[in-house]
């Protein structure tokens, strides 16, 4: 009986090894097409082709997987991918709007260079409907708007605070600003003491739903 559960044990992690193995990688640099320089903070979304009911393929690439910003390189990475055909749309300010074709993922895929162009359309008399960008660059400050991400929906504000750029948040939800500790964090613009206190367990309570920006 011991040999037969030791097996069975073995077999199982080995199994477990190989289905967990089966994670891979997208990645793509995002350039200006005029100036052929990287292009930072460029908004990506990442979108799943699969499909396997007709309900689901009349909402294939309705809502996107996963949102990331392109580095100071230009280069936009979605790590922990499970195999399957996705897509890829990148927007910026000023920029025309990139998709990609569906793509099978079965190994690391490196798109290689994504050219984005300036927009440069020409208005006649129009009615222009604004969308609120994910980023916005203030002179200050940084400023994330956590309602205008589609995918944010049911999370909560730490997984939140991970799509930030400048902050980085560990395995234990331990936040950083610029690789430092040292930082306050206010609601509405005022320190709270529950805020000061402990900011990784408040914020783990805190859903995505009641966060306008950051």
């Amino acid at each position: 009986m011991r040999l037969v559960l030791a097996f069975f044990l073995f077999f199982s992690c080995l199994f477990a090894s190989q289905t967990t193995a089966q994670k891979f990688e997208i990645r793509a640099t995002l350039v200006d097409s005029a100036a052929e320089k990287p292009l930072e903070f460029a908004t990506v979304f990442l979108f799943s082709e699969k499909a396997d009911t007709a309900a689901e393929a009349k909402a294939v690439g309705a809502k996107p997987l996963k949102s990331a910003f392109s580095d100071e390189k230009g280069v936009v990475k979605f790590p922990g991918l499970a195999p399957g055909d996705y897509r890829i749309e990148a927007t910026m300010v000023g920029f025309q709007k990139f998709s990609s074709p569906a793509f099978a993922l079965a190994a690391d895929v490196d798109l290689g260079k994504i050219s984005l162009g300036p927009n440069s359309q020409t208005l006649g008399q129009v009615t222009i409907t604004a969308q609120k960008p994910l980023l916005e660059m203030k002179a200050d400050r940084v400023v994330y708007n956590v309602d205008a991400d589609p995918t944010n929906a049911g999370g909560t504000a730490i997984e939140v605070l991970k799509k930030v750029p400048f902050l980085t948040v560990d395995q234990d939800d331990n936040i950083r600003l610029k690789g430092s500790s040292n930082f306050k964090v206010q609601l509405n613009g005022r320190s709270t003491g529950m805020m000061a206190k402990n900011p990784k367990d408040a914020l783990r309570a805190f859903p995505a739903s009641v966060i306008k920006r950051v």
